[in-house]
C-alpha cells in the first residue's frame, strides 16, 4: 500500500487543541493524540468534523487502516462520538 501526502495548499493552517486529558492518557498512543488534535482542527472550523479516514491518512502520511484502529481507541477512551 502507498501512502500519500496531502499538498500544502489542502493541509489545514488552523491550531490544534489537545486537551490535556488527551494528552496524558496512557491508554492513548501518540498517533492517536494526534489524531484527535487534527479532528479538532476540523471540528473548530466547522463545528463539526466531516472528514473520512482516508483523509487523516493522507494528511498525516498515515496508512488508513492504522487511522481506523486509532480512531476506534480514541471512540473507546470516550473522547470523540463518530
Amino acid at each position: 500500500m502507498k501512502v500519500y501526502n496531502i499538498s500544502k495548499e489542502k493541509q489545514p493552517n488552523y491550531y490544534a487543541i489537545i486537551l490535556a486529558t488527551v494528552r496524558y492518557d496512557t491508554k492513548l498512543k501518540y498517533a492517536e493524540k494526534l489524531l484527535y488534535g487534527e479532528i479538532t482542527v476540523l471540528a473548530n472550523k466547522n463545528g463539526y468534523c466531516y472528514a473520512k479516514n482516508k483523509y487523516f491518512a493522507d494528511l498525516l502520511n498515515y496508512y488508513k487502516k492504522c487511522i481506523i484502529n486509532n480512531s476506534i481507541n480514541c471512540k473507546k477512551c470516550k473522547f470523540y462520538n463518530r
